[in-house]
């Protein structure tokens, strides 16, 4: 049994036999029969012109429901907590204030652990007491947005802000003392977390939005079986 394939270029076909006489140098422009042993090993092998195999169902139905949704979800509460300090910062420039003292300054780091292997993050810890109508309350937030990075600097110059025994005025939000801080008002920082958030919503949000269409494509566009068969027919042979 043989099959025809234009692009089985191949060192062997001093063993093809072509369908015409033809010269030894035109073979390789000639359509000729090849074993279809031949063609099979040569789709095996992972030919560009064959179908990929179809995703399983409970794959698809994994990356196209369950993965996007995870995305959404935490996506959605990053974004839920970024948004509402962003709210606190801006009602915090309204809060009263009271004096207080750093009682402790130091720049802490820690080891974060990844895929590719780890890295130190550094991150100023600011202590600080206060008082409030007799009351002792302490924190240690400095601004809303307060974040951690692996280049110590910006740890260190909050650090040199606020050195260990300075006088500071704490701001704190009405009726609960232990929502404070030194630095009110929205700042540059405050948009990271909900953007983190944002952007884990979009992705997600993309991925449940056109990752089905293009699972849906794949299938409709892969022949049956018996499409399959009919193209790898054997060709009848010429009569002379």
């Amino acid at each position: 049994m043989f099959c025809v394939e234009e692009d089985c270029l191949t060192p062997i076909l001093s063993d093809a036999r072509p369908y015409r006489q033809v010269p030894k140098h035109m073979w390789f422009k000639s359509r000729v029969h090849l074993p279809t042993a031949f063609c099979e090993r040569r789709q095996m092998s992972g030919s560009s012109s064959t179908p990929s195999e179809p995703m399983s169902p409970k794959m698809a139905f994994f990356f196209s429901r369950i993965f996007p949704i995870v995305f959404i979800t935490i996506g959605a509460g990053i974004a839920l907590v970024g948004i509402r300090g962003l709210l606190r910062a801006k009602a915090s420039m309204d809060w009263p204030s009271a004096p207080g003292r750093v009682l402790e300054a130091s720049v802490v780091s820690h080891r974060s652990r990844r895929n590719a292997g780890s890295r130190t993050i550094y991150h100023a810890e600011i202590l600080y007491a206060f008082t409030v109508d007799g009351t002792p309350f302490s924190g240690n937030r400095v601004a809303y947005g307060d974040y951690g990075s692996s280049n110590p600097s910006h740890a260190r110059q909050v650090v040199t802000r606020y050195p260990k025994g300075t006088i500071v005025t704490v701001y704190y939000m009405p009726g609960n003392p232990n929502e404070c801080l030194l630095e009110p008002g929205i700042r540059g920082q405050s948009f990271l977390l909900p953007g983190f958030g944002f952007i884990f919503f979009a992705v997600g949000s993309l991925i449940a939005i056109f990752l089905p269409k293009a699972i849906n494509k794949q299938r409709t566009s892969e022949p049956d079986d018996g499409q399959l068969s009919s193209e790898h027919a054997p060709l009848e042979k010429r009569p002379s």
